[in-house]
């Protein structure tokens, strides 16, 4: 039993365990905030986390002494992939300090340790880090590391690589500031050197740095970066409260958010909630009394495109390390937003034409619900033709699987059998049908084929089976809201499920031991397995997805909620972005089993 125990250092062990601290070591597909628009992009999430943290050291020194210094700071990337951060601060102070390894100098730790900093102080911390692995993370993770911070007395100097120091110099002198050197080491995010998606979101951070510290003079590869709010966000109202500055303009049919708080790039979150529901009933009043236009708040939030820059935001919260959210309270916002003049703001969206016409078209756009009668054309056909259905087999349809791509749904088929299973594939991502006409669905084949087969067997249950990511929550939540606005009866009685799938497991000698639905339960998996993670359902073998259906087996499937609230089922899943839909998701318990 104790032959394989282990006692890991911190370096060691944020190596073997990096996702828990730092994010993922693989490519993914993530809709990022580039060039004023929300677009999707290939990017290690690790590899950035490790650049940003030492950008965000400096940021960091400028907020703690309330723009005294650091008031200049550089990044730059060499052509051979090392990123070289440099600012003008105080430096770190050229102490040495008590550690449990004896006298070192407060700047080797700063780099070398985890939990060693100055962001602990949680009721007054405005500054970007927080406490944890810190700028250690950067250290363990590259394979060159070079760290000169000097205070006006001594330089102290550190070289190392992969979490072992080198050597440390120090000499004295007069200058003040901090430069490190570094660079990640790629093959451990499995790159051989940066790529132009990574060089663009570290060319953004620093954009947005500037923009949300306008004080300060950045520098991106030797140009000075200076913008205004419209360069970054884009076209759009903008509108300066007491304390921070937020624009609005027409979204593209579901509420998008991008803002920069306290300098750190967020989704959205409760600083944003608390903005709107301030203007919302004053908006929503001018609009029906000029123009007779009724419509909730949670529907017109979905026409609104919000952009804010907030700095100063004490005892800053996240939903998680990922930090895309804001979820201080009500009073907290308010209090980091300061007065919102509700009514000189409403007057200026009311001179938005864009915007005002299109919510003004979609609410007296009325598409009678009555024309579902017009379905009945669809006539009931046991012997459906189409290459994308595959019926049960035997007396009985007991499931239908609507999953998620052909190589999907072969795998399902040999590892379930059709003997009562019926499959449908899906080529890609269905069409939104919460606000289409009723002539555009009838002419779409792949849902009036779906459309056909629950009718023709009414009594079987809905299965909907796809990949554990963002596409995949996007496809459950279209599939769903199909079903609530053609066959409710479903969603009513339980008869529509999801199925299950790992996003990772863990085996030994090549038998899975162990699975986890979400990256926080990776973690969770025994060290002594060896992980791997799949990106989809038709990437599993036969043997593995029998395995892993055979044990979480088909009676434990997560049936999804009822139709308690027509407002809320709507609002959650109308529009056609992923990220509003994982933003809606990420909000309430009722829907955690639609979480990537």
């Amino acid at each position: 039993m104790t032959d394989n125990f282990k006692l890991l250092s911190d370096a060691e062990h944020i190596r073997k365990r990096f996702s828990m601290y730092g994010g993922s070591q693989v490519v993914q597909q993530e809709q990022a905030f580039i060039n004023a628009e929300f677009t999707k992009v290939d990017i290690v999430g690790g590899l950035l986390k490790v650049i940003n943290e030492i950008i965000d050291n400096s940021v960091d020194e400028y907020v703690r002494t309330k723009g005294e210094y650091a008031t200049r700071i550089d990044v730059d990337i060499e052509a051979d992939g090392t990123i070289v951060v440099s600012d003008n601060g105080r430096g770190i102070p050229s102490v040495e300090i008590d550690t449990p390894d004896g006298k070192e100098y407060q700047m080797v730790s700063a780099f070398t340790r985890a939990r060693a900093g100055s962001n602990f102080d949680d009721d007054n911390r405005e500054s970007i880090g927080m406490n944890g692995v810190g700028s250690m993370i950067t250290f363990v993770t590259s394979s060159v590391f070079d760290a000169k911070s000097s205070d006006g007395k001594l330089q102290v100097h550190m070289v190392g690589k992969n979490g072992q120091i080198d050597r440390i110099r120090t000499k004295e002198t007069v200058l003040k500031g901090t430069t490190v050197k570094f660079r990640p080491d790629y093959e451990f995010f499995g790159m051989t050197n940066i790529d132009d998606a990574h060089s663009a979101m570290i060319e953004e951070r620093v954009r947005s740095l500037a923009l949300a510290f306008d004080n300060v003079r950045f520098r991106f590869n030797k140009k000075i970066v200076r913008l205004k709010f419209a360069d970054y966000f884009g076209d759009c109202d903008v509108f300066n409260t007491e304390k921070a500055i937020f624009g609005i303009a027409k979204s593209d049919g579901s509420h998008q958010s991008h803002s920069l708080v306290n300098g750190l790039s967020v989704k959205g979150g409760t600083h944003i909630d608390h903005f709107l529901s301030t203007i919302m009933q004053e908006l929503r009043d001018t609009l029906k009394r000029r123009k007779k236009v009724d419509i909730t708040a949670a529907r017109l939030k979905q026409h609104l495109r919000v952009h804010a820059i907030v700095n100063g935001f004490p005892a800053l919260k996240f939903d998680s390390q990922t930090k895309e959210r804001v979820t201080n309270s009500a009073a907290e916002c308010r209090e980091a937003i300061g007065e919102i003049d509700t009514k000189k703001i409403v007057a200026k969206l009311m001179k938005n034409e864009d915007l005002i016409n299109e919510v003004c078209a979609y609410t007296k756009m009325q598409e009678d619900l009555a024309a579902k009668k017009d379905l009945g054309k669809l006539e009931k056909n046991k012997k459906i033709k189409s290459d994308k259905y595959f019926a049960a087999i035997g007396h009985k349809t007991e499931r239908i699987f609507v999953v998620e791509g052909d190589s999907a749904s072969g795998g399902l088929i040999k590892c379930l059998g059709r003997k009562g299973n019926a499959f449908y594939a899906l080529k890609g991502v269905p069409l939104n049908v919460l606000e289409v006409s009723h002539q555009k669905f009838s002419a779409n084949k792949e849902l009036t084929e779906l459309y056909s087969i629950i009718t023709t067997f009414p009594e079987a249950e809905i299965c909907i089976a796809t990949d554990a990511d963002a596409d995949g929550s996007r496809i459950r939540g279209l599939v769903s809201l199909f079903m609530f606005k053609y066959f409710p009866e479903h969603l009513n009685n339980g008869k529509m499920k999801i199925l299950r799938t790992p996003i990772a497991i863990g085996k030994k000698s090549n038998v899975v031991k162990e699975w986890a639905y979400t990256f926080a339960d990776v973690n969770k998996i025994d060290s002594k397995l060896d992980v791997s993670y799949v990106k989809g359902l038709g990437s599993w073998s036969e043997k593995d997805l029998k395995h892993i259906i055979d044990t979480d087996t088909m009676d434990e499937m997560l049936p999804t909620v009822s139709i308690a609230d027509t407002d809320l089922f709507t609002n959650w899943f109308s529009g056609s972005t992923i990220d509003y839909r994982k933003e809606q998701l990420l909000q309430s318990a009722p829907f955690d089993i639609m979480k990537v």
